[in-house]
């Protein structure tokens, strides 16, 4: 073989080893921590190679922030061919950590894993929920959590709900909750979790209703793109834990508006003696800018899904006399009536100016 042949493979290779993508796997839920009514969790991995030849390493990563980190915790785990690897109290013993958060798995060949939270805490013995690894895959529009309860008290029930941020994009998370019978609301709220952000709350407290004795509920969480969400239905008593994974499928109906879609419009009027130059408002890769082509500029009606905020920020100048700028922002869920707000500006001066409207 001539030797620019040998080159030739040798740079094929290197370049197909370079493009092997990494095999990823996230457990939602990992803790090394007390919880509620003496609880004490951890989390014990297992993890299985499919390499039969030879080791084979993964790197977890630990993110244990509401709002992200720059920077993941690591440790790479060595996996044997054909044996398994199992690693007590996983976030304490790789990381150090004694907090709560999400593990995320990767190696650039295959490989099994899952893990089991556990709480210690009681005298009748160790109680704890399997949780699955997952791949950052498995999201879809929407996700449903079926079997949330809340009973107030030592001898009750809670409900809490994780969300597990998979980009490296901010994230604003819609959560809410009805009965599944009467289909009344419990609630909604935001969260908001930052780059490969973990949050886990108390759903019942997050949506404000702790209070009250709630047997059973349906939770609807969206725009699920990059996220994970699952709900941990904890026994007060016990300290035992059942793990809820959120199915992906049709969103709960609220309001007979089941995609949560509303039609936005955006009108500018303004005097005679005012002229605008340019308008712009939030699109999805960002500010669409458009110019004004006369008096009383209305864009396009557009569709958003809830929850959101829309702006616009009207930038341009007054004429020689005093001008009054109106810009409104009006809603309607489709096919229904026009239901927005207004801001008005009098201005000698240029004009730049943002007005937003947020969107439930």
């Amino acid at each position: 073989m001539r030797l620019s042949s040998i080159l030739l493979a040798v740079v094929v290779l290197l370049s197909a080893s370079s493009l092997v993508a990494l095999e990823t796997w996230w457990i939602p839920a990992a803790a090394s921590n007390p919880g509620l009514h003496g609880t004490v969790w951890t989390t014990d991995l297992w993890l299985y190679s499919q390499v039969t030849d030879e080791d084979i390493t993964v790197t977890a990563s630990f993110f244990p922030e509401r709002l992200g980190a720059p920077t993941p915790i690591q440790a790479e785990i060595v996996l044997p061919p054909n044996r398994p690897v199992e690693i007590e109290d996983a976030v304490a013993t790789l990381f150090g950590e004694n907090r709560p958060g999400s593990i995320r798995l990767e190696c650039p060949y295959p490989f099994h894993a899952k893990s089991r939270t556990s709480n210690s805490g009681g005298s009748a013995g160790v109680y704890g929920q399997g949780i699955p690894a997952y791949s950052a895959d498995d999201t879809a529009p929407g996700y449903t959590l079926l079997g949330a309860a809340n009973r107030p008290g030592p001898d009750g029930t809670r409900s809490n709900i994780g969300i597990a941020n998979t980009s490296t994009l901010t994230q604003t998370v819609f959560v809410f909750a009805r009965d599944p019978v009467t289909l009344d609301s419990y609630g909604s709220a935001f969260v908001e979790i930052g780059p490969f952000g973990w949050y886990q709350g108390d759903l019942f407290d997050m949506l404000g209703v702790a209070n009250q004795t709630i047997e059973l509920a349906d939770v609807s969480v969206f725009p699920s793109a990059f996220f994970m969400v699952y709900l941990s239905r904890v026994d007060n008593r016990s300290g035992d834990a059942t793990f809820v994974y959120g199915s992906s499928g049709p969103l709960i109906s609220i309001a007979n508006n089941p995609d949560r879609h509303f039609e936005i419009r955006t009108t500018i009027t303004y005097n005679d003696g005012t002229t605008i130059d340019w308008l712009k408002w939030k699109g999805p890769e960002g500010y669409v800018y458009t110019t004004d082509p006369s008096s009383g500029y209305q864009t396009d009606i557009v569709t958003r899904t809830a929850p959101t905020e829309y702006c616009v920020d009207v930038v341009g100048r007054s004429g020689p006399q005093l001008a009054t700028v109106t810009i409104s922002i009006d809603t309607r869920e489709p096919g229904g009536e026009w239901d927005g707000g207004s801001i008005s500006y009098s201005t000698l001066g240029a004009i730049d100016e943002e007005f937003c409207k947020e969107i439930y």
